[in-house]
């Protein structure tokens, strides 16, 4: 592997485990989630699943795009969740 590719693949390995962290964050708040609020997060989880599929494949666009994608969803998902609280 080149170091070209070593350090996309650094990059694309610390963007998952970015997304895995915020999902379980949140995992641990499920039960206060309103119906709503809980048909998005199947949505993410959904998404999730592209995006470790698009790593496994080295996708790197494709799965920069989901993976900052997550990130915002997760984020703001978490947001709404402290507001309720």
């Amino acid at each position: 592997m080149t170091q070209l590719s070593e350090k996309l693949s650094e990059e694309l390995h610390r963007d998952l485990a970015d997304v895995e962290r915020l999902r379980g964050e949140l995992a641990l708040q499920a039960h206060l989630m309103t119906m709503e609020t809980k048909t998005r997060w199947r949505a993410f989880e959904k998404k999730l699943e592209t995006l470790r599929n698009h790593a496994k494949m080295g996708m790197a666009t494709a799965f920069r795009q989901l993976a900052q994608d997550l990130k915002t969803d997760y984020a703001k998902l978490k947001d709404e969740i402290r507001t309720v609280v």
